[in-house]
């Protein structure tokens, strides 16, 4: 496809129309136009330059009629298109889509220079009723509107140039800087409240002249960066959505378990055999005797203990440093664990990368049908990716935690890893889905949905945590509730305002089903060499205190698991495949996808 953002057809229109030819169009520049592939072009209207000469035998030879001869090309264009229905004027993308569905060439009218108004900003109003969509203040003169490129290139628009801007960006008219000074050319791009152009402006640093762009135009456009800000950070926002989460945690979940510790000895059973509270145990009964009456034992009253004097100070700080050190010891389970939780996170970011380019260019050429089909394709690359991740690690959460940590206490992390790998299907949908909705322009609702998460998550840690039969294991529960709130609202508005929108049972069904096949094959993989190396473990007694708690020696337990994995990632493999769960549309979105797809022989 060829398009012309610029052309001067209408002065030889004009020209040869006041010599008394006709449809001169189709009889000098429809065939070329035709052997040149151009499928649309802007037909410009310029009356103000010094040199045109066929106009010294008409009532326009003064160069002083500006608008006579503006007229006057209106008049010629009109009748001359209205000669040639092969060219069709068009005022809005849907009527040039229709001229070109009918394999017309598709015109707009353009104004170039608009001196003939003076410095009437209402002048723009009758050249968009003459038809014209694009429009440039000036020439290389000046005007009243602005300064041109053979003018002060330090001169902005004029107070009736700003308004005419205003104007134009009202009416819906396309402003083109071409011919426009630098020092308009900013005050356009701070005033223009639509598309900006520049037609038939090259590169300065390339060829030095005065009508092309210098290489700050426009990248560092005021308007331009507040664009891409408004943009950039509610991406920047939902993207460092789990980071957030992570902070939450850390701060308000070793509160509340030291709140528990304190105000409810009932948590303490919950972490028999895991946590020593011998000096817990001491440290209260010390702080109790200190107190100067009985009362309830709150951390608010620890707090104002702390801020006395004397021995009553000096027990509760003691307290407070061993509730303090429980809490660590307690969260840095749950840290580790949180570690290994977002690692499959961080693989999304090859598909949330490829979405919103690829969405959004689909629907810049008007590809709703393009689009709908590359957003399914990313929801079942997600559910392929985050459905065996949160099976794998649901099942084998107390193994791998013994592996990758064994400083750590299994039996506490293990659980921890086993609930906050059923959120990671709902956080990797979460992300890609707000990756979805970004490109279809509702940049900022993936932060509001996620605010309403981050609220959910607050409020769950700080009820759930401090119940006695929760603690620690009340955590997870608040990622779980927090993505899950966001996935599912995220999967809501997709399918209410996107078209063609994925039916969310394929998307689920099968990778759901596979995953499940594959959490039994692992479950059973690792359970029978475990039965088999337990008693190598035992009689080696190779490290005990992992044979403790896995029943394995590190290095037996550690075969097991990669094992398992193995067979876990064949059993998927094969299942995915036979089940036609992904094809080769959906791993173009993927680093490395057509090659994979080849491999695999998916059409």
């Amino acid at each position: 496809m060829v398009f012309d953002a610029h052309s001067d057809l209408l002065y030889d229109v004009t020209r040869r129309r006041l010599l008394g030819e006709r449809r001169v169009l189709e009889h000098h520049h429809l065939d070329r136009l035709r052997r040149g592939g151009v499928e649309g072009l802007v037909l410009a209207v310029w009356a103000s330059g010094p040199r045109e000469t066929f106009w010294k035998d008409t009532a326009w030879k003064d160069p002083a009629s500006n608008l006579g001869r503006t007229h006057q090309i209106f008049a010629c264009a009109r009748a001359d298109l209205a000669e040639c229905p092969q060219i069709r004027p068009v005022h809005t993308a849907a009527e040039a889509e229709a001229a070109r569905a009918a394999g017309q060439i598709y015109a707009f009218l353009a104004v170039e220079g608009m001196a003939a108004i003076g410095g009437n900003p209402a002048g723009v109003d009758w050249y968009y009723g003459q038809g014209a969509r694009l429009g440039m203040l000036t020439w290389n003169e000046t005007n009243a509107l602005a300064a041109g490129a053979g003018g002060d290139p330090q001169a902005g628009l004029t107070e009736a140039g700003r308004r005419a801007v205003r104007r134009m960006g009202e009416l819906g008219m396309v402003v083109d800087v071409s011919h426009l000074n630098d020092g308009g050319f900013w005050d356009v791009m701070d005033l223009a409240a639509g598309p900006v152009i520049a037609s038939h402006s090259n590169c300065r640093a390339l060829c030095d002249v005065r009508r092309n762009l210098s290489d700050d135009q426009p990248d560092d456009a005021p308007a331009i960066l507040k664009n891409l800000l408004m943009i950039a950070v509610p991406i920047t926002i939902s993207s460092s959505m789990v980071g957030i989460v992570t902070v939450i945690d850390s701060s308000l979940v070793q509160g509340q378990l030291q709140r528990a510790l304190l105000e409810n000895p009932d948590t303490w059973a919950l972490y028999q055999g895991i946590v020593d509270f011998t000096d817990l145990e001491q440290a209260l009964k010390a702080w109790k005797a200190a107190l100067p009456q009985g009362g309830e034992v709150t951390m608010a009253l620890l707090e104002q203990s702390m801020a006395g004097q004397g021995g009553q100070a000096e027990a509760a700080l003691a307290l407070h440093t061993t509730l303090e050190g429980i809490s660590r010891t307690l969260y840095g389970n749950y840290n580790g664990a949180l570690n290994i939780y977002n690692l499959p996170t961080s693989l999304m970011a090859a598909v949330t990368a490829a979405v919103i380019p690829a969405v959004s260019g689909a629907l810049a050429r008007r590809d709703r049908r393009g689009a709908g089909r590359i957003t399914g394709s990313a929801l079942r690359i997600t559910a392929l990716v985050a459905c065996p991740m949160a099976v794998g690690l649901y099942v084998l959460g107390k193994p791998i935690m013994a592996l990758i940590f064994p400083s750590l206490n299994a039996d506490l992390a293990g659980p921890l890893l086993s609930t906050l790998g059923l959120a990671t299907l709902f956080v990797c949908m979460m992300l890609v889905c707000n990756s979805i909705l970004q490109a279809h322009g509702f940049v900022n609702l993936p932060v509001a949905i996620m605010l309403m998460g981050g609220v959910v998550k607050i409020f769950t840690n700080y009820h759930v945590v401090v119940v006695p039969s929760m603690g620690i294991y009340g955590a997870p529960m608040g990622n779980i509730l927090c993505f899950a709130l966001c996935m599912v609202l995220d999967l809501v508005v997709i399918a209410r305002v996107i078209p063609r929108r994925p039916s969310y049972f394929q998307v689920f069904a099968k990778p759901a089903a596979a995953s499940a096949l594959m959490g039994l094959g692992a479950w059973a993989v690792y359970g029978l060499m475990a039965k088999g190396l337990i008693a190598v473990g035992k009689l080696c007694e190779v490290d005990r205190a992992t044979q403790e708690i896995v029943g394995l020696s590190r290095t037996g337990n550690g075969l097991a698991v990669i094992c398992a994995i193995l067979v876990a990632v064949a059993v998927y493999g094969i299942l995915v495949i036979a089940l036609r769960a992904i094809t080769r549309e959906d791993l173009s979105l993927m680093p490395k996808g057509e090659k994979i797809a080849r491999i695999l022989h998916l059409s």
